[in-house]
């Protein structure tokens, strides 16, 4: 499941039902609202810096700083080896055509309202 840290409803309705959590946003500005997804003794992993888990001791935090090398050989596999162990699920708000109007009307969805889910573009 993806969560949009800047959702105070999302992280409120999911607060600690997450065994793994993902953080790539820029300066761990979803790092708040990680820890407050993470279930007791899950996983947080920094993808920008380690977060300050002083207020969350029991969550095991992990930075992996952004190389070529680390994308490749060991964020990748790790997360396949995730997904094969625990699955993944994402969810999708909209599909539209790969078009210019498509494109338009993705800007103006994501201009407007929080929706929950992702924006994909058929071909």
């Amino acid at each position: 499941m993806f969560v949009d840290y800047r959702d105070p409803e999302a992280i409120e309705q999911h607060g600690k039902t997450a065994d793994f959590v993902l953080d790539a946003s820029l300066f761990n500005a979803g790092e708040h609202a990680a820890l407050i997804l993470a279930k007791e003794n899950a996983t947080y992993v920094g993808m920008t810096t380690l977060p300050d888990n002083s207020y969350r001791p029991d969550v095991k935090c992990v930075f992996l700083s952004r190389t070529p090398a680390m994308i490749n050989d060991i964020v990748i596999p790790y997360l396949f080896d995730f997904y094969e162990k625990h699955g993944l699920a994402d969810q999708i708000a909209y599909t539209l055509p790969f078009t210019v109007d498509g494109v338009k009307e993705a800007h103006r969805l994501l201009e407007g309202t929080r929706n929950s889910g992702k924006i994909i573009f058929k071909v």
